[in-house]
């Protein structure tokens, strides 16, 4: 066995098309699947922690906030949920022009997501 493997996964990110937060004003035309997605990227969120893996793995890109509006949130005690600030997806961050139809991020999006896994395999690897 190779002690120096591990397995992160990446979060997904929460398509308008797909979701619906909760300061959203639009109507979707497909299943509201938003309680799936946040269950599969807490799930994978959890499984990133998992002590068994031999290199930082907590540290993956986690893109379930990629695509979406960020509010500032005062907290002084505990750990947030996972969209507590994120009440609404940030629609210019979507390539599709109608919230309806956004499934897909943008060029610019999609290039910010590429940079940050190839800072997260430099960091891991120390190429930094």
């Amino acid at each position: 066995m190779n002690n120096h493997s591990s397995f992160a996964v990446s979060t997904l990110p929460m398509p308008p098309c797909m979701s619906k937060l909760v300061k959203d004003n639009y109507k979707t035309t497909r299943k509201d699947l938003t309680s799936e997605l946040i269950k599969l990227n807490t799930l994978i969120t959890e499984f990133n922690k998992e002590k068994i893996q031999t290199m930082q793995v907590e540290r993956v890109p986690r893109y379930h906030t990629w695509g979406l509006a960020s509010t500032r949130i005062l907290r002084s005690v505990g750990p947030r949920n996972l969209l507590e600030a994120m009440p609404s997806h940030a629609h210019q961050d979507w390539r599709e022009d109608r919230p309806a139809k956004q499934l897909h991020l943008s060029n610019a999006v999609r290039l910010r997501m590429g940079k940050a896994s190839v800072k997260y395999f430099e960091a891991i690897y120390g190429m930094l």
